[in-house]
């Protein structure tokens, strides 16, 4: 510290230790240049013992600023980001120090209770600013800026400075034409303080903020020097800025429909009753929602062509895929701000115009979910976002398709009667289908693992979620209904019904409920009455089939179904 102090001093005094008329001290200072031209100067230096010291007495000027200073910045000096400007002020860094006791802080608070935490001195080529260059060029300066870049003064950082007109570049880059003329400053100011470094060629390594910052002011100086490599460096911070989009390729290109949300539940709830005879249960109706609202809005999105490439729509009744430039514009999550890429690229390129709408979907996909190569990525976005619109979809049609599905369902499953033994191996006969396979119960005619509807699709195809199946019910399904029937043979179909009405089912099976009312089942008397009868026909029916035929095995499952779990003893008591 004292050496570069020393050396500070004397190229101080031979500079301007003999100027005549410099600001007194004392006087207004505006700019850097005149702090570094008072002819006293360097005879204050002389009580300067640390570089502690030097921070709270050696003035920095120029224009405030409130910037980021992320966790890593004394590491990494490119890693800060200028977040607020103070227009049309000038301020000094003693007056951001602030000391409460024990207390230290580095900021102050400008125009309506702004904060600002740095101080950006700013060059032109005056013959003031001329003159003190070589001063301004000096590591005693830089340890200045790097306390005020960074607040760190135990490490010297020459490009200090150089990250902070970096930041300020790519601040004032995405403010628009409003700050065009503190570009040029910042253009310049690089130029007389790094002018090795414009010239220079960065290493392979650079931080990209520099690669981008040294490209643009190159570019400003009319230097081919990024003549080969300018799209391909752009390129690269597109898609870094999109790789550190929170939320991946779904916050960054949005699927939009020119139409409205309810067409699009009309089109999956007509699709849907189509394929109802696909539809198991009622959990199935949902996913089976899920997947037509997909294939709708694929549909919708456009054709597959001959060479495989998906066309997206952009009618009033299609959808589009969008990059969402006006959300990104605003965001904040990265220190190279996307409006600063988009004045970049159309800075670059003789049509002024900014990089299309695909070419950004293009390196949004590469950079969130790989390479596009030998791949058509508009099919690929289609099917990633369609899903999240398709979830939107599909929750507002479910509980319509639901209905539906209930009412197509109800009248196919409305009458179901026992089946004779041997009525059943006839119909797995006609059907292909292992009577082995059906857990069938001889002691009630019925299959607990398969529907016994004649009219359902599902007719006698086993299904482990047959419990499932019959629930579509839900409350509506009578308890022990065919036992009662079955124990009531030797009575009429009135009789029968008065059972239900006055007891709710058979009390011989155990059962005690309350008694029933029919509307609650959707049912009058006479569909009862008739209900009855099929099933008293039905159990005098396999009497009559099932006579004399010897016990058959225990049927597959009746271990672990609890509607076989007593088969044995029922069974042996019946035929024995």
């Amino acid at each position: 510290f004292a050496v570069l102090k020393d050396d500070f001093g004397k190229l101080q005094r031979d500079l301007f230790g003999n100027a005549s008329g410099a600001t007194t001290i004392g006087g207004k200072l505006e700019t850097q240049a005149q702090v570094l031209a008072e002819k006293d100067f360097a005879e204050g230096l002389v009580f300067v013992n640390s570089q502690f010291d030097l921070v709270e007495v050696f003035p920095l000027i120029g224009l405030p600023l409130r910037i980021k200073r992320f966790a890593d910045c004394t590491s990494n000096i490119w890693n800060v980001q200028v977040k607020y400007h103070a227009d049309n002020l000038v301020m000094d860094s003693l007056s951001l120090i602030k000391v409460q006791g024990t207390d230290r802080s580095y900021r102050s608070y400008v125009n309506n209770n702004e904060e600002v935490n740095c101080i950006l001195p700013l060059f032109d080529y005056s013959q003031q600013d001329q003159d003190a260059i070589r001063l301004i060029r000096h590591p005693f300066f830089h340890l200045v800026m790097t306390n005020n870049v960074v607040l760190n003064v135990e490490e010297l950082q020459p490009k200090a400075y150089l990250s902070l007109l970096c930041a300020s570049y790519l601040y004032f880059s995405s403010m628009g034409d409003k700050c065009f003329s503190l570009l040029d400053r910042v253009a310049t100011s690089t130029l007389l303080v790094y002018p090795e470094w414009v010239e220079s060629d960065l290493p392979a390594n650079a931080d990209l903020s520099e690669v981008l910052f040294h490209y643009w002011v190159n570019e400003k100086q009319g230097t081919k020097k990024y003549a080969d490599s300018a799209d391909k460096i752009l390129k690269t911070a597109f898609m870094k800025f999109f790789a550190a989009a929170p939320g991946g390729i779904s916050a960054i290109v949005s699927l939009e429909f020119g139409g409205t949300t309810d067409s699009l539940v009309g089109s999956v709830i007509e699709q849907a009753r189509t394929k109802f005879n696909r539809v198991y249960t009622l959990g199935s109706v949902a996913r089976m929602c899920k997947q037509v609202a997909t294939e709708v809005i694929t549909s919708k999105c456009g054709v597959q062509g001959d060479n495989g490439e998906v066309r997206v729509d952009t009618n009033a009744d299609g959808f589009a895929l969008v990059v969402r430039t006006s959300k990104l514009e605003k965001d904040d999550f990265s220190r190279v701000p996307f409006g600063t890429l988009m004045k970049l690229w159309s800075d670059t390129h003789a049509t002024a115009a900014p990089p299309s709408n695909d070419l950004l979907m293009e390196w949004a996909y590469e950079a969130c979910e790989g390479s596009v190569e030998g791949m058509d990525f508009k099919e690929k976005l289609v099917s990633l976002l369609g899903g999240k619109v398709s979830d939107v979809v599909t929750a507002e049609a479910t509980a319509q398709v639901t209905t539906d599905f209930v009412n197509y369902w109800k009248p196919l499953h409305r009458y179901i009667v026992p089946i004779s033994r041997t009525e059943m191996q006839t119909l797995c006969d006609a059907k292909d289908i292992k009577m082995s396979d059906l857990w069938y119960n001889p002691l009630n005619g019925f299959v607990s693992n398969a529907c016994m509807a004649p009219d359902c699709p599902f007719y006698l195809q086993p299904h482990g979620d047959f419990v499932n199946h019959m629930g579509v019910w839900g409350a509506q399904l009578p308890p022990a209904f065919h036992k009662t029937v079955r124990a009531n043979l030797d009575k009429t179909p009135q009789e029968i019904m008065e059972i239900f009405l006055k007891k709710g089912a058979c009390v011989t099976y155990g059962y005690d409920n309350k008694p029933i009312q029919l509307p609650e089942y959707e049912a009058t008397a006479d569909d009862t009455l008739e209900y009855i009868k099929k099933v008293q026909e039905a159990y005098r029916k396999i009497e009559r089939k099932d006579a004399g035929l010897p016990p058959p095995a225990a049927p597959r499952g009746a271990a672990e179904n609890k509607h076989l779990k007593n088969y044995d003893f029922y069974f042996g008591n019946k035929y024995n």
